[in-house]
């Protein structure tokens, strides 16, 4: 049994047994994550066959740990635990100290046994493109995330999540299972949503608008009509529990609880957690 760099035939196995998961976007998605990170992604083999996968994904002095996987025909020996150690020990290999995961219920125990404390609770909304409101007149513009510079978005994307994500913002734009839309005022940045699309939904990745400005409904309103034109599929958000505020603004804008939550939670150094303004998350994978 040993660890390889974990690439998109070590996700076969999976793909053939998980029929939830959609290989359209799955595979692109995970593409990505090796384009960004291919040093911090590691499969477990033994022989010729994979057992599990994990991902990790490193900011300034924050690293994610995500898509903690391991076969069902091989659980309940240590595998998990063992995947996410390889992870921890690679991203302080790299001298960062603040370890996040956003945790399936499933898996809490595991990574409380690790030395993970939650912090939050991540709830998710879903919203159906005929419960969203019709634009109405406003003062800014509202344009494709292609027609801005990517370094414009990062300064506005930095105030909210204070690291800086310019390489990953990069690679996500290339891949066509994303999209986005940017809110500009007199071409300063307001507001911006970046969605990723499979064959059942979409999901927000992350929306953040600025809440100090007087016309923050329209703004919402704006990114939201031109990220479901033409949408049947519904549009999921994961709003923090940390900013409830945020369940009735987007209970006021048509969205609906879905009952199901996850959990944020942290191993090591406290960091600077998001600002307000964040009314939906994005996150590299649940585990």
């Amino acid at each position: 049994m040993e660890f390889q760099p974990l690439t998109i035939k070590h996700l076969e196995s999976r793909l053939k047994k998980d029929i939830e998961v959609d290989p359209s976007w799955f595979v692109p998605h995970m593409q990505d994550y090796i384009k960004y990170n291919p040093k911090g992604c590691f499969a477990l083999v033994n022989r010729d066959k994979t057992l599990g996968m994990v991902t990790t994904t490193l900011y300034d002095n924050i690293g994610w740990i995500g898509w903690l996987y391991v076969d069902d025909s091989f659980r309940r020996q240590g595998l998990g635990e063992r995947l996410m150690r390889k992870a921890i020990e690679y991203i302080n290999e790299n001298k960062i100290y603040s370890i996040v995961i956003e945790a399936v219920r499933e898996a809490v125990t595991l990574y409380k046994r690790i030395g993970f404390e939650t912090q939050f609770e991540t709830h998710h909304f879903k919203l159906y493109p005929d419960k969203i409101k019709p634009n109405q007149n406003n003062n800014f513009q509202t344009l494709p995330i292609s027609n801005i510079p990517l370094e414009k978005l990062v300064d506005f994307d930095l105030k909210y999540f204070h690291q800086n994500r310019f390489e990953l913002f990069k690679i996500i734009t290339s891949n066509p299972k994303f999209s986005g839309y940017v809110a500009l005022e007199n071409e300063k940045i307001i507001g911006y949503i970046f969605v990723t699309e499979d064959s059942k939904s979409l999901q927000t990745s992350p929306l953040i608008i600025d809440l100090n400005h007087p016309e923050k409904n329209k703004i919402i309103s704006s990114l939201l009509n031109k990220t479901l034109n033409g949408q049947n599929k519904p549009l999921y958000f994961r709003c923090p529990s940390l900013r409830k505020q945020y369940f009735d603004f987007l209970v006021s804008i048509g969205a609906e609880p879905t009952g199901y939550f996850t959990y944020r939670m942290l191993l090591g150094k406290q960091y600077e957690i998001e600002s307000e303004g964040i009314l939906s998350l994005g996150c590299p994978g649940k585990g």
